[in-house]
Formats: structure tokens, C-alpha cells, sequence
């Protein structure tokens, strides 16, 4: 394995993200479809590879990003007929991409619809967008009624603009049978209505997220697709941390310890001499920080990392270095150690173990995880 010169390497594991896709697919059955979201880099594993992956090896026909950023990346890799949905309304200063590269955004006012109708008609096309319903996460979104009404009335007068899809987003559907995303469905139930009402028979419908794609089957009586990221790449988000698709993690980082010594009590370790022991403690010094991407939470908590197979604590981190506690640990310069995911022997240090030790959400360890992290792909 030709690490060139990178102080720590990522595993992502193409064949678990393949069989993650399969099986989400096969528990939603052959009523609905899957919108992968790529977004976030991908969840650290790379926008392109995922992409290319879900595309060519799973059979995606659409792909869901964050921001026009990664769909213009996704379709300058060659993807000339996948429709790429940006699922936020994106600053109007970027609608010009969003019509040169085919993009389908969201809307949602009537100040982007307008704004939209503008830069279409500027490029002689004809935009595509999808419609975000407010149903309770209050983040983004038109609710049914009159403000629907007004958003569809800005949509027909501009007369370029084709609606395609209409979605809502749950906010707590990672608790099973969570009451509050059935009146969120509800609301949604009626906005749906009112665009057929409207005329309007969007292709895409789509409410389940990651945690509603597990158990929401409810919605299958009007939703063609489910919209996941952290599912089909493995990540089962339930409050629970039940696994009921038995998914594989795919996403694995690894350092390399660079110094290994004793310390005493009396003597103190890192910044601000943060750790003091009580007794003599071997530490191991690491190649990697929270420059890298390392979740400092995690690190400053004293939380889980693997040295070899065995599992043991951080003792603060730096920004390019980090310390562990080998005590009693055999261990040499040069040794592998696994941050998250796969030790070499086949144990798993579970995003979700650093989740429930640092209080972050397993998103954010996986997205942290920056360029200076060398990827390598198992195909």
C-alpha cells in the first residue's frame, strides 16, 4: 500500500457501500426508488467516487447534493444524464451554474422563482425544480395553503420553469414510530393534494430521510422515493444505534504512532498541561490532529481509539498530533492506529461509539476528516 506522503489514510470500502445500497433498496421494496444524497464530501469518503459508485454499480437516476459546488463537480465527472437536485435554494448569485449545468434546485419563495425565471430565460432554457414543503423542522420551506398557492401562481406566470419533485424533511424521525413525524406527514399529505389540485404531478415525491426509510412505511402510499445519505453509505442513525439492516460501516482512519514514553505523576501532558497522571502512564504519540479532522470532543473526553486490536483512551490532542494512552499495550514506532472503523484484525471502532463518548453527531467526525487524509478505495 503506497501511502506516499500522508501522515494517515482512509479506507472507504466500495464493496460494503455497493451491499449497503443493495439492502437498502431491498427493505424498501420495488413501490419506491432511493435519491442518494452525496453532500459534505460525500460524509468525508469522496463526492466523485460515491457518486460514480451509486451511479454505475447501483443504478441511481438521480442524485441529491447540498449546494451547487457539489453537483457541478459530480456532473463535470462525466454524468451528463443523471439529474442532479440541489435539495436547498442556493444563493441567487449562482443561479446561471444551476441553468448551465442543468441543475434542479429547490424553491420554496417567490423571490427565488422569479430570480430563477430570470437566469433561464437569460440562457433560452428551461429550469427544473423541486418544491419544499414546511411541515415542522422550520428550516427551510413554503407551507400548504395560500403560501403554496402564491409560490405555484409565481411558478405558472413565469412559464419556464417546470415543477418536478416536491419533498418535506422530518425532524425526529430517528425515534421508531415518533408521533411527531406523523403530523408532519400529514402536512405534507396536504401539500401534495393541493399540487394536484394545482394540475401539477410531480415525479419525484420524497419525505422518508435516513431514519424514516427504516421504519416510515406509511409513506409508501404516496412517496416514490426515499432521500438518504447516512443509510446507503452504512449508517443506520437510529436513537437506539440499532443496525436492523445489519449495514457495514465503510469509512475507516488510521495514524501511525510516531513516539512512545512515560510519563509520571508531577509531569503533565499537551496544551495548557492538560492531562495529569496519577500514576506512570505510557503515551503514544500520533500522526494526526484535529487539523487533519480528528474530533477534538472525542480526543479532549478521553474517548475510545484502537492501538492494534486493542482499545483504549486519548489523552488530549493538538492539531496535528494526538495522544494515547498505550499503558500496558505492546506497541512499537510505526504501528497502526485505527481513529474510527476497521482495526486490521477486523474489529470496529463504531463512528457511533465516538458519537454516544463526545456528544457529536457520527455526521460530524465522518465530514471533518480533511484533505490532508490520503483516501484509498477498496473496489
Amino acid at each position: 500500500m503506497d501511502l506516499s506522503y500522508y501522515n494517515s489514510y482512509a479506507e472507504v470500502d466500495l464493496v460494503a457501500v455497493r451491499e449497503n445500497y443493495r439492502k437498502v433498496k431491498q427493505h424498501i421494496g420495488s413501490a419506491q426508488d432511493i435519491i442518494p444524497v452525496i453532500k459534505g464530501n460525500a460524509y468525508g469518503m469522496g463526492t466523485v467516487e460515491i457518486a460514480t459508485t451509486v451511479i454505475r454499480d447501483c443504478g441511481a437516476k438521480i442524485i441529491a447534493s447540498a449546494q451547487p459546488y457539489e453537483s457541478i463537480k459530480i456532473r463535470k465527472a462525466g454524468f451528463d444524464k443523471v439529474t442532479l437536485f440541489i435539495m436547498s435554494c442556493p444563493p441567487v448569485h449562482t443561479f446561471p451554474y444551476v441553468v448551465e449545468y442543468d441543475l434542479q434546485i429547490t424553491v420554496f419563495n417567490v423571490e427565488a422563482v422569479r430570480a430563477l425565471f430570470a437566469a433561464a430565460k437569460a440562457a433560452g432554457k428551461t429550469a427544473s425544480v423541486q418544491i419544499k414543503i414546511e411541515t415542522g423542522l422550520n428550516r427551510i420551506g413554503v407551507k400548504p395553503g395560500e403560501p403554496l398557492a402564491q409560490l405555484l401562481a409565481a411558478i405558472r406566470e413565469a412559464g419556464n420553469i417546470t415543477v418536478d419533485g416536491v419533498f418535506t424533511h422530518f425532524s425526529q424521525a430517528v425515534d421508531y414510530e415518533d408521533p411527531f413525524t406523523y403530523e408532519q406527514y400529514a402536512v405534507f399529505e396536504k401539500a401534495v393534494a393541493q399540487l394536484r389540485a394545482a394540475g401539477i404531478e410531480p415525479k419525484y415525491i420524497h419525505c422518508q430521510n435516513t431514519g424514516a426509510s427504516v421504519w416510515f412505511k406509511k409513506a409508501e402510499e404516496l412517496c416514490n422515493y426515499v432521500r438518504n445519505a447516512g443509510l446507503f453509505l452504512g449508517y443506520s442513525s437510529m436513537s437506539d444505534y440499532s443496525n436492523p439492516l445489519a449495514l457495514r460501516e465503510p469509512f475507516t482512519w488510521r495514524a501511525f504512532i510516531s513516539n512512545i514514553h512515560e510519563i509520571v505523576p508531577g509531569e503533565t501532558l499537551g496544551y495548557d498541561r492538560y492531562f495529569k497522571p496519577e500514576k506512570p502512564t505510557m503515551v503514544a504519540t500520533i500522526s494526526a490532529g484535529y487539523g487533519d479532522g480528528l474530533l477534538r470532543a472525542n480526543a479532549m473526553k478521553f474517548g475510545p481509539v484502537m492501538v492494534g486490536e486493542t482499545k483504549t483512551r486519548y489523552l488530549g490532542t493538538c492539531m496535528d498530533q494526538t495522544f494515547v494512552d498505550v499503558t500496558g499495550i505492546d506497541c512499537k514506532l510505526g504501528d497502526e492506529v485505527t481513529i474510527f472503523g476497521w482495526t486490521p484484525g477486523g474489529k470496529l471502532l463504531s463512528i457511533f461509539d465516538i458519537e454516544q463518548h463526545s456528544g457529536e453527531s457520527y455526521v460530524y467526525p465522518l465530514t471533518s476528516v480533511n484533505d490532508r487524509v490520503l483516501r484509498i478505495y477498496k473496489k
